[in-house]
Formats: structure tokens, C-alpha cells, sequence
């Protein structure tokens, strides 16, 4: 039984810890005109969600690349707040709701 329960928290802990990754990579992207910064980044979370992601956000992971692949542009706002959504459930946290802002600040060019 220990056994068991040492693995179900690994699996935890290696769940969150790639969601955690995903949701920055996909901020970071959200909103961005500049995503060849982010493009390695991007790619890397869409791999790993359709690894260890819920059936919800697998399914609209592929509907964001699909989109961008077709469009080069895809929203991200209903992933973001899904990857939120079992980021809070995985961390026993209370759910919330409402959009997500993406924050840009240009730096200066020097």
C-alpha cells in the first residue's frame, strides 16, 4: 500500500510539475506577436499535455495546434484557463473563474 501511494505521488508531483511548465510556456505565448521568443517552448507543451494531460485539455490542445497550423494564429484563452482549472484540482486548491490577462510590456530598445 505504501508503495502504491509512493508512486500515485510521484505521478502527482510530475503532473503538476509539467503543467506548471505548460501553463508558462502557453502565458508566455498567449496574446504574444512575437512567437518565434517562445516557439521551442510552445512545442515542448503541446507535447507534454498530450502526455500527462486531462482527455479535456488533450482535446483542445490539438484543436489550438490544429488551428495554428492551419491559420498561424490560434487563441489560447480556453486552454490556459483549463490547464488552471487542473493545476488548482491537482493542488487540492478552491476552483476560480473569469478570464485570464496576458501582461506585455515592451522593453525599450537599446
Amino acid at each position: 500500500l505504501t508503495r502504491w501511494r509512493d508512486k500515485q505521488n510521484k505521478l502527482q508531483e510530475q503532473r503538476i510539475q509539467y503543467l506548471v511548465q505548460a501553463y508558462r510556456a502557453f502565458a508566455k505565448a498567449s496574446h504574444n506577436a512575437l512567437l518565434g521568443n517562445v516557439a521551442d517552448d510552445l512545442v515542448q507543451a503541446v507535447a507534454d499535455i498530450q502526455f500527462l494531460g486531462s482527455p479535456e485539455l488533450i482535446r483542445l490542445v490539438q484543436g489550438f495546434s490544429e488551428e495554428f497550423a492551419r491559420n498561424g494564429m490560434a487563441n489560447l484563452d480556453e486552454v490556459l484557463a483549463t490547464i488552471r482549472m487542473d493545476l488548482r484540482n491537482e493542488l487540492g486548491e478552491e476552483p476560480v473563474s473569469g478570464k485570464i490577462i496576458a501582461l506585455r510590456i515592451d522593453k525599450p530598445h537599446r
